[in-house]
């Protein structure tokens, strides 16, 4: 919080000695300051990586899975995880052991972060 006044009050210096050289005698304020329209929330991070794996363009991400499981893929996983779950149930439930599946999330993240990228920057 500390941070937050310290930067407020820079940000409002600043804002007064770019005021005082102008000449200005009144704000612009609207007419009803309530009615100011929030703008719109941007997709988070988080929501373009989820876009990105449930769309699965070519579904590359469904392709990459532990064998011989095929329902043990890159994409149910992330999914799995985005959606709040832990390792020990995800492992119980696709019947892998956790250290096999946590390994083969992270070497898939590497091998993915170009596609995720580019999903995200679009």
């Amino acid at each position: 919080m500390n941070w937050v006044n310290f930067r407020l009050e820079k940000v409002f210096i600043e804002c007064e000695r770019e005021l005082r050289n102008r000449d200005i005698d009144v704000l612009p304020w609207p007419e009803d300051p309530f009615d100011i329209a929030a703008p719109e929330a941007a997709n988070t991070l988080f929501d373009m990586v989820r876009e990105c794996l449930e769309e699965d363009a070519g579904k590359v991400f469904q392709k990459e899975y532990i064998r011989p499981r095929k329902d043990a893929n890159f994409r149910a996983i992330a999914l799995k995880r985005f959606d709040g779950q832990s390792w020990k149930e995800i492992a119980q439930e696709l019947d892998v052991k956790i250290p096999t599946l946590s390994s083969f999330f992270q070497r898939s993240c590497e091998k993915f972060r170009p596609q995720l990228m580019q999903c995200i920057r679009e």
